[in-house]
């Protein structure tokens, strides 16, 4: 199968890490903030998991209505790189933002904001992938992208500690934010915009073309068979992922009754394991495809929630945050570069667009674990994401063998 994206003719290596750094930057955000310090402190502060639950919940369903649309804004304008400066400064602000106040409404609207754009920004940051990498080394490229991410997430937990011991809980925002601005320098300035239409610019006319293109292309995909099934697999295994990264913490210290610095060992550890598999997947994603990554990947989200869930031993839910970093580094190696496989010519910011919805749209998942934990416990939660892993292995496993990049 011949290429289906216009890739860079050739390897350079500022560009490359330019764009891998992002992953470090925008993986502080994610492991700061979503996972480890803000879930436990609105516990606190609510007594419940719900209202964090529904903020994940609207920022998520809000990112999966835009993510599409601004993937085929960006195909057209060709500003895929100032879109992603423009939503990282946002999110990088709101983030900030949460230190300066305990109340808890005020905390959800902020993260509201911060994920929110987050999320939207991912649609930028991988539609800029192709032009810093050649065809044959893309999922190289990703897998060093996931692995510098572990690597940010790793050296943002061993500072956070004694930061927050300096500091309180309550300014880690601060760091985090400022964490992920100045790691994003690179890639605002190192990686060269996506070519796209002469004259066209972001309008109000745009973005309305833009989403009825995006219905088309939906109504498309019944026709498009293995797209139609890797976007319903990754709806539900991220899903499961999503949920499951977001209330760790808030399960290992409120269900397990953890201490803090257990938790943080337990993170370490999902982090160093995925910094450890994710360049050996990049590496076997370019050799056999994404299709067979997916399906082993799932197999070991199960695995790790089912150990998590039979356990409440500290040293088997530590071998457990070990195995998990091996899945958590290949979903996101495999997914990215499976969508790349399948994309149509010059529609690659579209169809990541709608790779993004899939997972922003399984966010859902994450107001039901909320609900399902202050109804039921902190276990009913967790087994209902074995189910979602279990549909979204049917999925993949419904992808034609062989699809990969030439």
């Amino acid at each position: 199968m011949q290429a289906r994206v216009d890739y860079a003719p050739k390897n350079r290596t500022l560009p490359i890490v330019s764009w891998a750094l992002y992953d470090f930057a925008n993986t502080i955000f994610s492991i700061l903030v979503v996972t480890r310090y803000l879930p436990p402190l609105l516990k606190e502060i609510t007594g419940a998991s719900s209202p964090l639950g529904g903020a994940v919940a609207l920022s998520m369903l809000l990112a999966g209505i835009l993510v599409p649309v601004m993937g085929a804004v960006s195909d057209l304008t060709g500003r895929s790189r100032r879109y992603l400066t423009v939503t990282t400064i946002l999110c990088v602000t709101a983030t900030c933002g949460i230190s300066f106040t305990q109340q808890a409404p005020l905390m959800l609207g902020l993260f509201l904001v911060a994920n929110l754009t987050y999320q939207v920004s991912m649609v930028f940051y991988n539609s800029l992938l192709p032009t810093v990498c050649t065809a044959d080394k893309v999922g190289t490229v990703s897998g060093l992208g996931v692995a510098l991410g572990y690597v940010g997430s790793f050296s943002a937990l061993l500072l956070a500690g004694p930061y927050v011991r300096a500091y309180g809980v309550e300014r880690v925002f601060v760091l985090a934010g400022g964490l992920f601005l100045i790691f994003s320098l690179p890639i605002f300035f190192g990686v060269a915009e996506r070519p796209g239409t002469p004259g066209a610019a972001l309008s109000r006319e745009l973005v309305a073309d833009r989403f009825r293109r995006v219905l088309g292309t939906v109504r498309e995909l019944p026709s498009h068979r293995s797209m139609l099934y890797f976007l319903l697999g990754n709806f539900f295994c991220l899903d499961a992922v999503n949920t499951t990264i977001i209330f760790y913490s808030e399960y290992l210290i409120h269900a397990r009754g953890f201490s803090g610095r257990k938790v943080d060992l337990c993170l370490i550890a999902v982090q160093l394991s995925a910094l450890c598999f994710s360049l050996w997947i990049g590496r076997r994603v370019d050799r056999a495809g994404s299709r067979s990554m997916l399906l082993w990947v799932t197999v070991v989200w199960i695995v790790v929630i089912g150990l998590v869930l039979l356990t409440g031993s500290y040293p088997v839910v530590l071998l457990a945050s070990v195995v998990g970093g091996f899945g958590l580094g290949g979903i996101w190696v495999a997914g990215r570069t499976m969508i790349l496989e399948l994309s149509p010519p010059q529609r690659v910011g579209e169809f990541m667009g709608l790779y993004g919805m899939t997972g922003k749209f399984s966010a859902i998942g994450a107001l039901a674990f909320g609900l399902l934990a202050d109804v039921f416990s902190y276990d009913r939660a967790l087994m209902f994401q074995i189910g979602m892993l279990l549909v979204g292995y049917f999925f993949f496993s419904r992808i034609a063998p062989g699809t990969r990049t030439a």
